[in-house]
């Protein structure tokens, strides 16, 4: 058996079992549920009692029959040998195959309040179709993202550089340690984050994966819920919305390009967004007459498979994309960070002054533009500026290539850092005296 490697997510998830509460794991194909599961097993498996912990992989069709009632379920248990008046654990990997498996757990979970569940599913949408009851307070739902950039270190092997990131802040000097960064940075955002494309040696080895991953999507999550004769269309409709990723979704190009009508790309932007291929991000707004308050900007959850649907893996300062190319791994990176309560949105006027990420946490509005070019001294963009003017914000930020400095304006100070660190923004740990300004 290959050895699995840890998750972040892992310790939240293993923290709510004691609780009661049936947990509901989703994310897209490959980005490690059925791994998640197995860890939190072998876990498991210190405290509690072998035979009482069950491992389901319900893409097996002879094991659905298992959960066809609770009395189905709880008999297999009582065969299997399982202690009913012991806590038992039920791991179910791509429950969504269950018919009205909310019904079937709401009864487990009432009646035997010995039985956990811990439920992984793919397709939200299809999650939804089949939970025909709602779970109000018996349910944590966790949602597994492909990894982000610390865990990336940890599945490269790269612990050292790992330390190191862990540690950074703007009050140090990150010269001597730019180009192993910059390397492995270049590699993330190349070929995304998904755990086995992480773990593949092979540039080519990971652009064949990166378009298995893609065309598994369309055979297993995306089949059944778009006609046969517009299956051309919503490929051509996925290859467009990869080459205007990071920009606004403009319903009406986007309908004549595809060639498909108006509701059926709202469809199928639905789609794509439930089966975490890509997020709408909507955009912020307080006076509805100056700002922007309805078209959303497209991001793809994984800036690999952006570059597999597209067919451009080029080094990344050689992209006319790479403005975007960044843009999406530093919002799948504030994504895949967020605490509950945080909100992601993007600004624009309608005079054009536009900043690409407007992140509130805890109550305050943190501005953020990416400008991944070199800096030779911390030049304010003037849509920041606009922004924290018109907003009164407490701190800004600039997302560059290589450039750690800070700046103030009218007492608000602008911090800038390069890509790799974009995830400390919301770590909230931005303690640099005024007078101090480090450059690179």
């Amino acid at each position: 058996m290959k050895q699995l490697l840890n998750r972040k997510i892992i310790e939240a998830i293993y923290n709510q079992l004691s609780t009661g509460n049936i947990i509901i794991l989703i994310g897209a194909r490959q980005t490690g549920k059925t791994s998640i599961l197995k860890l939190l097993i072998e876990r498991l498996k210190k405290q509690a009692a072998p035979k009482n912990i069950f491992y389901f992989d319900l893409e097996k069709p002879e094991l659905i029959e298992i959960f066809s009632s609770h009395h189905t379920c709880i008999r297999y248990l009582e065969l299997k040998g399982a202690d009913l008046n012991q806590p038992i654990y039920l791991f179910i990997d791509e429950f969504q195959y269950i018919p009205e498996a909310t019904k079937l757990f709401k009864i487990i979970h009432d009646s035997k309040e010995e039985i956990r569940i811990i439920a992984s599913g793919s397709s939200a949408l299809e999650i939804k179709r089949r939970l025909l009851e709602p779970l109000t307070g018996r349910k944590r739902i966790f949602y597994c993202h492909p990894l982000d950039f610390e865990e990336f270190l940890s599945f490269k092997k790269a612990f050292d550089i790992k330390e190191i990131f862990l540690k950074l802040s703007l009050n140090d000097n990150i010269a001597p340690f730019l180009s192993a960064f910059s390397s492995l940075y270049e590699e993330f955002l190349l070929f995304g984050a998904y755990p086995k494309i992480v773990l593949t040696e092979s540039a080519e080895e990971k652009k064949a994966e990166l378009n298995e991953i893609y065309n598994s999507y369309i055979g297993k999550d995306i089949r059944s819920f778009v006609d046969d004769e517009d299956i051309v269309r919503f490929n051509r409709l996925v290859s467009i919305l990869a080459s205007c990723n990071a920009n606004l979704c403009n319903l009406h190009q986007l309908s004549n390009t595809a060639d498909l009508s108006r509701r059926k790309v709202e469809r199928y932007l639905f789609l794509l967004e439930q089966t975490f291929v890509i997020k709408l991000v909507q955009p912020f707004f307080i006076n509805r007459q100056k700002e922007i308050t309805k078209t959303p900007k497209i991001f793809f959850n994984d800036t690999g498979i952006v570059n597999s649907i597209s067919g451009d893996f080029n080094p990344v300062d050689y992209r006319r994309d790479r403005g975007a190319m960044v843009e999406t791994a530093v919002y799948v990176e504030f994504l895949k960070n967020s605490s509950v309560g945080d909100r992601i949105n993007y600004w624009r006027t309608r005079n054009q002054s536009e900043v690409d990420f407007i992140v509130k946490k805890e109550g305050r509005f943190l501005p953020i533009e990416v400008k991944y070019q070199v800096f030779r001294q911390p030049t304010i963009p003037r849509s920041l500026l606009s922004f924290i003017s018109f907003h009164n914000c407490l701190s800004g930020f600039v997302i560059t290539k290589d450039y750690l400095a800070k700046r103030e304006y009218n007492n608000c100070p602008i911090y800038f850092l390069p890509a790799f660190m974009a995830r400390k923004i919301l770590e909230d740990k931005w303690e640099v005296k005024p007078e101090e300004e480090r450059d690179v």
